[in-house]
């Protein structure tokens, strides 16, 4: 079988690209995923991450938080 080419420009990511490009543990994104919280698709038996829509809500969660930061 042919080896798989990771490509940082495709918008949905398996776990293991999704993690490379967010930083963010495999263990964090699948239980996100199995909870809603991180959008994906399912492709069998895997989770495929949309991960420009995963950056943006991680964009709005650190604006959120340095807006309360500084409201204190």
């Amino acid at each position: 079988m042919p080896k798989r080419i990771f490509d940082p420009e495709a918008p949905y990511q398996p776990l293991s690209g999704a993690c490379r490009l967010t930083g963010l543990s495999v263990h964090y994104l699948r239980e996100g995923c199995k909870r809603g919280t991180v959008p994906h698709i399912r492709c069998g038996n895997e989770y495929r991450v949309n991960v420009p829509l995963l950056l943006r809500q991680l964009e709005a969660q650190s604006a959120a938080n340095a807006g309360d930061r500084h409201e204190a």
